[in-house]
């Protein structure tokens, strides 16, 4: 079962992480739904969670079923940023009877060109057995990687205990490496889900971008899609007061 951490107390509601993320990544901010015991999974070759061989939103999708199932969560909101707003949609679409409403971050259904395609690689190249410290591996990195992103990447960049004093990464690259075409194919079209949905994105990100909203309601026919102003792609850790507030406002129609 997927690794996970939760937050709060009441009804459940998951979250769901972006790629190279972990479900850490939004527990400051999972306290702050009242009324909602708040789920943390790590999607698979991330974080804490298993290691597999495939790598697709469909692998996704079922990996958050079998999770809501194992831990009877019954059907609940869930919430997804980036590569989790599209596993959060393949969900609905796949497994509607695990869905009463999705909330998507800056993501629409729509491919797009792979992103970030040298991390991956670069992160493979790091030789683990010299690293001595996360800043050292900060300063070998950072001539491929800009330092906003590379901070981002070197919280998945552990002690390994199995080898005292050497480092490991919380990320199965050679997966990601070898599956990275498959996470930016859109989704599979003629399918549609009729429950409550709420596209929110960063009006300074380029992920969605215009003319997405038809592509959006083919899909989720009732969605409702606004913008963060001053918001980029990371809307939750630019503008988390303001993400939180827009989705406890959702839950309260949801609920």
């Amino acid at each position: 079962m997927l690794h996970y951490r939760t937050a709060g107390e009441g009804r459940p509601l998951v979250i769901v992480h972006g790629l190279f993320g972990s479900g850490d990544n939004w527990q400051t901010l999972a306290g702050k739904f009242p009324g909602w015991k708040v789920y943390l999974p790590d999607l698979r070759n991330h974080g804490s969670s298993p290691w597999f061989d495939s790598f697709s939103i469909a692998d996704l999708a079922a990996d958050l079923g079998s999770f809501a199932q194992e831990l009877a969560l019954g059907p609940c909101p869930w919430v997804g940023h980036s590569l989790g707003g599209k596993a959060v949609m393949e969900l609905a679409l796949g497994q509607p009877q695990r869905v009463t409403g999705i909330a998507v971050l800056d993501m629409t259904p729509r491919g797009s060109e792979a992103r970030y395609q040298g991390f991956v690689p670069a992160l493979r190249a790091l030789d683990l057995d010299t690293v001595t410290s996360r800043t050292d591996a900060q300063a070998r990195l950072e001539e491929v990687i800009d330092r906003p992103t590379l901070q981002f990447l070197l919280k998945s960049l552990v002690l390994d205990h199995d080898r005292p004093g050497r480092f490991r990464w919380r990320l199965n690259l050679e997966s990601l490496d070898r599956n990275y075409p498959e996470i930016w194919k859109p989704l599979a079209p003629g399918r549609r889900w009729d429950g409550p949905a709420f596209f929110l994105h960063g009006a300074l990100s380029d992920y969605v971008k215009p003319g997405d909203d038809a592509l959006i309601q083919e899909f989720f026919p009732r969605a409702r899609i606004e913008a963060m102003p001053g918001a980029g792609h990371w809307l939750h850790a630019e503008k988390p007061a303001e993400v939180v507030a827009a989705l406890n406002a959702w839950l309260g129609e949801v609920g």
